[in-house]
């Protein structure tokens, strides 16, 4: 174990219990950046997807280094197959439609950095 700096995520421990921690989350944006049908999800399902993202996205902004994210593309797809069957289960529901919105924004958030990512490896 070993400190490369004195920031908080500058120490093997601090990465280590991150990975740990964040991995269900990774593993599920994974899953449904490949799985199709993974897409079609109620409320419940969404706010896994949400609060993983948006945890994931808080440490990516602030240094984390998360490697392992799906490439963007397969994201987008994912992304725009959600919307369509979001509002088809929102059924004209304000509060859905608002709440896609939201939604969204976590999206796409998660498919600009994956997209960054790409670029940094090119």
């Amino acid at each position: 174990m070993g400190y490369w700096g004195t920031d908080i995520f500058q120490s093997d421990y601090a990465l280590d219990t991150l990975t740990e921690l964040v991995a269900p989350f990774v593993n599920f944006i994974e899953a449904n950046a490949e799985n199709p049908s993974l897409c079609h999800w109620d409320d419940v399902v969404i706010d896994e997807f949400v609060i993983g993202a948006k945890i994931l996205i808080c440490l990516m902004d602030n240094g984390f280094p998360i490697e392992c994210l799906p490439p963007s593309k397969p994201l987008r797809v994912r992304r725009n197959e959600f919307a369509i069957h979001w509002l088809e289960y929102a059924k004209g529901s304000d509060f859905h439609i608002e709440r896609l919105s939201h939604i969204l924004v976590v999206w796409d958030r998660l498919i600009e950095i994956a997209a960054q990512k790409e670029a940094d490896k090119s």
